[in-house]
């Protein structure tokens, strides 16, 4: 009997230890305010680039959904019915905002290897879509982008509508024949936002005019998609402060870029139909990070 003893406590320790181990592993974190109007939405976890880690203490990334401190409260909800505050991958989440609305509160768990954002999807449900309510698609922690300005960029994808994607790695690319007809780039910095410009090229051989931000690049509902596109800082607005660094995913699987300044950013494949876009705005004399 005291041999098995020993060696059940035994056993038991190294439980403990390798728990407590797991308990140490880091794990990277990032928060967002989230401002809601009144209604009921859905929360969605998208997919990870490659794909769900695990460690011994939850499935990574999950995000955690409360309201902000001193906000109206939320009323959440899985699929379950149970109040369940967490976004786990194929776990969706159900938020009903108060009268009045409230502030959100999103805390995002994910490897801290991982230099992609966790991206959540936010659509409202208890009325027809209107400007205001097109599905947002935040990234969440934003991934490290060398002190590059936040982007906010608003697509109009052929067969899903408009999405507006905010600090993700990519806008768009919600699978094959979902090319873009469309895109706005909106800096959150309105600084840079009056010093970049954008033009985009479509498959019937259209190219458009240099844009201002806030512009839409390319005809909504439009039966020929953007197949290239191009960003850069419009001449003349001060001393270059920054690269503007650019690629682009293709409905034939192909990735092409980064590119920067102005080059046009195409597939190798003609008249390739555009169906994700990735920006960043890169400080004079920083180092780009592929």
């Amino acid at each position: 009997m005291p041999a098995v003893a020993s060696g059940a406590a035994g056993r038991a320790g190294q439980q403990r230890r390798a728990v407590s181990g797991a308990e140490r592993a880091p794990i990277a974190a990032g928060a967002r305010l989230l401002p809601l109007e009144p209604g009921f939405y859905a929360f969605t976890l998208r997919p990870p680039a490659l794909g769900e880690s695990r460690t011994a203490i939850m499935p990574l990334p999950q995000v955690h959904v409360c309201a902000a401190p001193a906000a109206a409260g939320l009323d959440i909800a899985g699929l379950s019915g149970r109040t369940e505050p967490w976004v786990a991958p194929s776990q969706p989440l159900f938020v009903t905002a108060p009268p009045g609305g409230t502030i959100a509160l999103l805390t995002a768990y994910g490897n801290p290897g991982d230099a992609d954002p966790v991206e959540i999807e936010i659509r409202r449900l208890d009325r027809g879509l209107t400007t205001g309510d097109m599905p947002l698609v935040l990234g969440l922690p934003a991934a490290d982008t060398a002190g590059s300005p936040g982007f906010e960029v608003v697509t109009a994808v052929h067969g899903a509508g408009e999405l507006r994607f905010v600090d993700t790695l990519w806008a768009g690319r919600l699978g094959r024949g979902r090319w873009i007809e469309a895109f706005t780039l909106t800096p959150r910095s309105g600084a840079v936002a009056g010093a970049i410009e954008y033009k985009g090229l479509t498959a019937d051989g259209e190219e458009t005019a240099w844009l201002g931000t806030g512009s839409a690049c390319g005809t909504v509902g439009g039966a020929a998609p953007l197949i290239g596109f191009a960003v850069r800082q419009r001449p003349g607005s001060a001393q270059p402060l920054f690269d503007c660094e650019y690629g682009g995913c293709f409905q034939s699987g192909a990735i092409a870029g980064p590119v920067r300044n102005g080059a046009p950013c195409l597939s190798p494949t003609a008249d390739d139909p555009l169906e994700g876009l990735q920006l960043r705005l890169i400080p004079r004399g920083a180092r780009s990070v592929p």
